[in-house]
């Protein structure tokens, strides 16, 4: 028949604290009460072996909630191995015997190539220890009894519940061993990410920054002779931001026509770093297998024409920087002519 509680019928409406976890976090996220722009919990300011904690923040952990107070601080032990470095990793670790939640610091392996250690997260059981990872502190070697610790050893590794039990976070800050289908909002990046299982994918991309973005040119180029790609006057181009990705697809259009049989005439496009059309380093280069040509055979009395387009997957972009792309033109030989060009960029999600 089973049970249910809190109920009468089950020790009289009494709910243990392990009853209580297994009711409340299933719907009750862990994380810092929050969002990642406030100032972290933890911080240094050289005056303690150790770190300062603020007062009167919060955070959840397998449904209880834990408040920090004045006057709190987090002491570490000083890395007396010479040569070495040591990194420790501040956690609120909620403890089942007894029941509590406070801060406490995993300490880390002197070494010269000193790794992080790893919290406990995941461990259920009635009377093991459940982590959420803070902070990061570097502890360098130092053997004076005077050793304190700077702003600068300490790294925030918190993610944040919020005001909707949202979880909230950086790039740099994920949750530790999320499980399959938990969804994230990266505050510095933009974007929704899900946990699938064994890796994190990507959804959406920020329109308003990174949009779908096209220029077109109804002006010919006429008597085109140069076997070198060149832009033209007027040059036919534009700028966007790189979304997050680092992708974007290019699509180049046109209307060719070339007036000696067995040459023809090419449009293609190049990319280029910054927001200014036609300066910048090159990033892309023009290539013949990415953009389109016209003329191979030409019927007698006229040239050869035909308009078309073509789509091509530009990737190893910066994140948020600005790129410009323009067509480029050139022949094999003869004459060409080139009208109705076009450029159309859209951001790639993944």
């Amino acid at each position: 028949m089973g049970y249910a509680y809190p109920t009468t019928a089950h020790n009289d409406r009494a709910v243990t604290p392990r009853e209580y976890e297994e009711l409340v976090h299933p719907y009750t996220p862990d994380g810092l009460i929050g969002h990642p722009s406030d100032e972290p919990l933890v911080y240094a300011d050289s005056t303690i072996m150790g770190v300062q904690v603020r007062a009167g923040r919060s955070a959840l952990i397998r449904g209880l909630r834990w408040v920090s107070e004045t006057g709190d601080t987090v002491p570490l032990d000083r890395n007396t191995t010479s040569g070495s470095t040591r990194i420790d990793l501040i956690v609120l670790r909620m403890t089942r015997n007894p029941w509590n939640a406070g801060l406490a610091v995993i300490k880390g392996v002197p070494s010269p190539s000193p790794l992080v250690p790893s919290p406990t997260f995941g461990e259920n059981t009635s009377t093991g220890v459940w982590e959420l990872p803070v902070a990061e502190v570097t502890v360098p070697y130092n053997a004076s009894t005077a050793a304190t610790v700077g702003p600068g050893q300490v790294v925030n590794r918190a993610w944040y519940v919020g005001g909707n039990g949202q979880l909230l976070c950086t790039s740099e800050t994920r949750p530790v061993a999320p499980t399959e289908g938990t969804v994230v909002f990266e505050t510095d990046t933009d974007l929704l990410r899900v946990w699938r299982g064994s890796a994190w994918r990507t959804y959406g991309v920020d329109l308003d920054v990174c949009p779908a973005v096209q220029v077109e040119s109804t002006n010919a180029i006429g008597s085109i002779t140069s076997t070198a790609y060149a832009a033209g006057n007027p040059q036919c181009g534009l700028d966007f931001v790189a979304p997050q990705s680092g992708k974007v697809f290019v699509t180049v259009s046109g209307v060719l026509s070339q007036s000696a049989s067995g040459n023809n005439t090419r449009l293609g496009w190049e990319v280029r770093s910054g927001a200014t059309v036609g300066s910048g380093t090159v990033v892309w280069g023009t290539s013949s297998v990415r953009g389109i040509a016209a003329g191979q055979a030409v019927v007698s009395g006229g040239p050869a024409q035909a308009q078309g387009s073509h789509r091509y997957l530009v990737d190893g972009l910066t994140p948020g920087n600005s790129y410009n792309v323009r067509t480029m033109h050139a022949v094999t030989g003869g004459t060409g002519s080139i009208s109705y060009r076009s450029i159309l960029v859209e951001p790639v999600v993944r």
